[in-house]
């Protein structure tokens, strides 16, 4: 896609002009909650001089959420009174080379880290996979011991392309990574109960979304 650009010596231009293609829409209609920073973008201004980052984040006037964020996103229902917020945690992360299980643990230990939240999310592991669970827990309300159950939900998402390799389809940064999963994850939250008067639980599930 980029042949040209290099030839030019101009890929790291060619790159940001088209991400920002890429988010200009969702930009505009304010749907993107933060832009976070991976370790291609690192290198690029190690080596460059050149802050991509920066660049897009000033062009789209994006929130910048740096390596990690959390959000916190607050829903209300039009036709009666209650609120649920539901927090939210996204990394870039590492360990792009190790096992699947490798992968999994750091995700759990990304749940220990950043407590309470009720979705986290990594990216750079280039390896799809949901943890769906439900966070048990006690707090003291009105001066009483009182326990409480939360959805919690991790996940991993995959890579953006791929390339073959002989041992298969792999994403190939250093060209000694395993086959890899193409998309990302699509987060889908039920902030109240669909049936009856249930307005306590709020649902909330990862999927797998393929570009």
């Amino acid at each position: 896609m980029f042949h040209d650009a290099l030839k030019k010596n101009n890929l790291i231009g060619a790159e940001v002009s088209y991400v920002k293609k890429l988010l200009r829409p969702l930009a505009a209609e304010k749907r993107i909650l933060a832009f976070l920073e991976g370790n291609h973008e690192q290198k690029m201004a190690l080596h460059s001089d050149y802050n991509p980052v920066e660049e897009i984040c000033e062009d789209l006037d994006l929130p910048y959420g740096g390596g990690s964020c959390v959000h916190a996103l607050r829903m209300r229902r039009k036709s009666a009174e209650g609120t649920r917020v539901c927090l939210t945690n996204a990394i870039h992360g590492k360990r792009g080379g190790a096992t699947t299980a490798g992968k999994v643990t750091a995700c759990e230990r990304q749940a220990v880290r950043v407590r309470d939240c009720n979705i986290y999310m990594r990216g750079h592991g280039h390896v799809k996979f949901q943890l769906p669970g439900e966070r048990i827990g006690a707090r003291m309300t009105s001066g009483k011991l009182k326990e409480y159950n939360e959805p919690e939900t991790k996940g991993s998402s995959g890579a953006y392309c791929r390339t073959l390799m002989p041992g298969g389809a792999s994403y190939a940064e250093d060209g000694e990574y395993p086959p890899t999963d193409l998309g990302c994850l699509f987060a889908e939250i039920t902030p109240f109960a669909a049936a009856g008067r249930n307005d306590i639980k709020m649902l909330v599930e990862l999927r797998d979304l393929v570009m």
